[in-house]
């Protein structure tokens, strides 16, 4: 199940900073968008972007302890293997670290592990394990962009807070994108395609 450990990230860079309840927001759902199917299974790589969406990566030895805690935490035991080339990023906005973003992303070069899993399920079937790794039950589609495959966004309770998820996966790679204390799916759903298409080549 690629990226499906990625639950324990938003305990581990939550506690960074000073924790603010989560504030309690509502909107009408974005209409759900039909999943791309361009993707035609020529290989892509990953790279980590700078910046996306008024979000800045964060750097220096703080960010290389969180991302070295979180690839700990997500392969324990024998996925330590797996996930020992996973692309971890922290993004904040304006200096804000009690309400980073997190970046996990991975490509079918990183392990032939990977590689078999992505090439034997759907992208469709990747993301949803995405999910249930995270122990968030609803998704809904939205537009995976030129790149195709399938981008799927959901909210609920993950770790010891409420956490939104945006995930997406194609022939050759996963990535997946969490932000906690947030109401905005729809808007980490255009986040995630922004950073999907700078990340992605």
């Amino acid at each position: 199940m690629v990226l499906g450990g990625a639950a324990v990230l938003i305990g581990v860079a939550s506690s960074s900073g000073d924790k603010k309840p989560a504030a309690a927001t509502s909107g009408a759902p974005s209409p759900s968008s039909s999943p791309s199917e361009v993707d035609a299974g020529v290989p892509h790589s990953l790279t980590v972007p700078k910046s996306v969406g008024g979000y800045r990566r964060l750097t220096g030895s703080v960010a290389n302890r969180l991302s070295s805690t979180m690839r700990k935490s997500m392969g324990e035991g024998s996925d330590a293997g797996v996930y020992s080339k996973a692309r971890i990023a922290i993004y904040t906005k304006n200096g804000n670290s009690t309400r980073p973003l997190i970046f996990v992303g991975m490509s079918a070069s990183d392990s032939p592990a990977i590689a078999e899993e992505l090439k034997s399920n759907s992208p469709s079937q990747e993301v949803d394990s995405m999910f249930v790794g995270m122990g968030l039950g609803d998704a809904k589609d939205y537009p995976a962009g030129p790149l195709g495959g399938d981008l799927r966004c959901g909210k609920g309770p993950m770790s010891d807070t409420t956490a939104t998820a945006c995930a997406w996966a194609d022939s050759s790679t996963a990535g997946l994108l969490i932000a906690p204390d947030t109401g905005g799916v729809a808007a980490l759903a255009a986040t995630t395609l922004s950073l999907r298409n700078a990340a992605e080549h």
